[in-house]
């Protein structure tokens, strides 16, 4: 991602932590540096990222313009890893050029 993010101050955004049980939250930005973005929180993300500081391990979180992105693409997830355990090893009545429909509109090439 590039720098055209565009973190303001009194922005607000959704943060979806990793850790399930520090919970999803709007956080606002409260101050830009010239690497850092500070939010609410004492949390800070990386200018050019939506990714939040975990300091010397993986990032804590993810940060969405609002929180009906974050829950789309939650609901994304959810779904195609429900479409995962009911393929299995492969729908037996697919045809391939039905499996090819599947695959572009998945945006996946085989």
């Amino acid at each position: 991602m590039s720098d055209a993010i565009g973190y303001k101050v009194g922005q607000t955004w959704w943060l979806s932590m990793r850790d399930h049980a520090r919970g999803s939250r709007e956080v606002v930005v409260e101050k830009v540096g010239r690497k850092w973005a500070t939010l609410t929180g004492g949390y800070r993300v990386a200018l050019g990222t939506l990714h939040v500081d975990g300091g010397e391990y993986s990032s804590l979180g993810m940060l969405w313009r609002s929180r009906a992105e974050y829950e789309a693409h939650a609901e994304s997830n959810r779904l195609i890893w429900r479409l995962r355990d009911r393929i299995g090893y492969g729908p037996t009545k697919a045809t391939a050029d039905n499996i090819y429909y599947a695959a572009k509109i998945l945006g996946i090439e085989l």
